[in-house]
């Protein structure tokens, strides 16, 4: 993933000699690699990448301890990385059916592709984020809607810990708090 994501930033770098002739085509001498097989190569094994990367874990989620219901969390997380896959893809068919009118304009002839990429993000992002969207939700469903805008008035309510009430559990969520909010806030 790493060599990949090295291999393409070195290539839409030195895509063309000299850089500038990558928006400024009139230059003496600039030429550019051709930008269809480059886009494509890249549409291809990032569609690969993410399907190799979502195929693995599924099994081993349904071989976890955990209930059910968090096991079917767990997988939607992972169908809406399905859903990244599924734009990579329609990323790929754009580059595809746009051919080698990218190497001419690449401005008009990128768009579908270009859109297909906005949406592969935001889908890829708004993935990324489940799990915070969900303690959110669940904090917003226990403390009401203003424990979003007051930190210490809620924070006590908060289980960090041991759900059992005992004293000891307090004391160790205030200690737990105190560590991961630094030193000199004391929120218990």
């Amino acid at each position: 993933m790493i060599a990949w994501l090295i291999t393409f930033s070195v290539e839409y770098l030195a895509h063309c000699q000299p850089i500038n002739y990558y928006w400024k085509p009139p230059v003496e001498g600039g030429f550019c690699l051709n930008t269809y097989s480059v886009y494509l190569g890249n549409a291809i094994t990032a569609v690969a990448i993410d399907l190799l990367i979502l195929i693995i874990p599924v099994p081993l989620v349904w071989r976890l301890k955990l209930s059910t219901i968090r096991k079917v969390m767990v997988t939607f997380v992972f169908i809406m990385g399905y859903g990244v896959i599924a734009a990579s893809i329609g990323r790929l068919v754009a580059v595809y059916n746009a051919g080698d009118a990218i190497n001419t304009d690449l401005t008009y002839a990128g768009m579908a592709m270009y859109y297909w990429f906005m949406a592969e993000a935001a889908i890829a992002l708004i993935s990324i984020c489940l799990p915070a969207i969900w303690f959110l939700f669940t904090r917003v469903g226990r403390h009401g809607l203003l424990s979003l805008f007051s930190h210490t008035k809620y924070l006590n309510r908060v289980h960090y810990g041991p759900r059992n009430g005992s004293l000891e559990s307090n004391r160790s969520e205030a200690i737990l708090l105190r560590n991961y909010n630094g030193p000199g806030r004391d929120y218990s």
